[in-house]
């Protein structure tokens, strides 16, 4: 998992995460992601890392009251049979 925070959040207290509806934090948190520094985040880990056994569809949440901020956020999945 990396993002990309190609503009910096701003406004409030912006928190951006990615992962599940149970646990939005799952495959990064806000403090890895770092969203109000602009830049690159690599090899960011969270508690949902690892063997997926069912299709789980991955989520970006922004709280906090962000009123600008633009990042992209890229996925990498291998397939495999379980």
């Amino acid at each position: 998992m990396s993002v990309s925070v190609e503009t910096a959040f701003t406004g409030g207290t912006p928190s951006v995460t990615v992962g599940t509806t149970a646990v939005p934090a799952a495959f990064a948190t806000s403090t890895g992601i770092a969203p109000g520094t602009a830049g690159y985040k690599a090899g960011l880990t969270g508690t949902g890392q690892g063997n997926v056994t069912a299709d789980t569809p991955v989520l970006a949440f922004v709280s906090g009251g962000a009123t600008a901020g633009l990042a992209d956020i890229y996925v990498e999945f291998y397939p495999h049979p379980l």
